[in-house]
Parts: C-alpha cells; sequence; structure tokens
C-alpha cells in the first residue's frame, strides 16, 4: 500500500520532533541535575545514582507539602493584607539576593571536590538535603514578587 508522500513526511516530522523532546527532557537541568552528572563522572555510576535517588526523596517531600498545603496557602495569598506583605517581602529578599550576588567573588568561594568518594547513603543524604535546602527558599523569593504581574485583572 502506496501512501501519499506528504503523510510520510508528516509522521517523520513527528517522530524526529518526539525524539528531540524526549532528550531534552531527560537531559538533567539545574544544579542538583549537574551535581548528579559531576558525582558520576567523579565517583562513579552508583554515587551517581544515590544522589538522584536522594534528590528524588526530597522532591517528593516538596510534591507530598504541596498537594497538602495549597488551599490554606492559596487562602493566605489571596487575603488582601497579606498579599501586600508578602509582595512587600519577596521584594525586599529579591533584593537582597541580587544585592549580595552583584558584591561576591564566586571564584573566591569556588573549592576542588575532594578526593574521597563518602558512603552511598553520605551521597544521597547530601543530595537529599541540597534539594531540600534549595527548593525551600526558592519560592519565597520568586512567588510573592511575581504574584501580582500573574494575577493582575
Amino acid at each position: 500500500m502506496n501512501l501519499p508522500l506528504p503523510f510520510q513526511i508528516d509522521i517523520l516530522d513527528c517522530m524526529i520532533k518526539g525524539i528531540l523532546i524526549g532528550v531534552i527532557a531527560s537531559a538533567p537541568m539545574g544544579p542538583v541535575g549537574i551535581l548528579c552528572v559531576q558525582r558520576t563522572l567523579n565517583k562513579g555510576r552508583w554515587y551517581g545514582l544515590v544522589t538522584g535517588i536522594g534528590a528524588a526523596a526530597s522532591d517528593i517531600i516538596y510534591a507530598l507539602i504541596t498537594g497538602l498545603g495549597m488551599s490554606f496557602v492559596m487562602d493566605f495569598i489571596n487575603n488582601a493584607q497579606n498579599k501586600f506583605y508578602l509582595q512587600i517581602l519577596g521584594s525586599s529578599l529579591l533584593l537582597l539576593f541580587g544585592v549580595f550576588c552583584f558584591k561576591s567573588d564566586p571564584m573566591k568561594n569556588a573549592h576542588k571536590s575532594s578526593n574521597k568518594k563518602g558512603t552511598l547513603w553520605q551521597n544521597a543524604l547530601t543530595a537529599f538535603f541540597v534539594t531540600l535546602g534549595f527548593f525551600s527558599w526558592q519560592p519565597m523569593l520568586s512567588l510573592p514578587s511575581s504574584y501580582p504581574t500573574i494575577h493582575s485583572k
């Protein structure tokens, strides 16, 4: 059975786009993904795997907190007086973070990673706490200052 040429090109186009999207989505992005890649290259596959497992465990905790506490947070944010204070606090924290980043010297604090591999548990726990700590302050900075632009009437 011969199919018309444009139909075959559409299928091939969809396959190429699907493969491209899959590769892009599976690429580790962000500081935790870079930590996983770094530990895999420096320490081996198992260390990279347990680093990813530790980060995933932290993400599960955040997903549970988000799912269970979303109605409370939305009620708190939608209150007009709370919204004003959240905007001031978020904007102030964002400004302070920007000033800190502008004044800091990133090469001064850079250090080489140690040659010690540590145990698999240590690697999983450090990834867990790095992920837990990284995402705990990020919404505090971005949500209150961006809320008025997203939900403005």
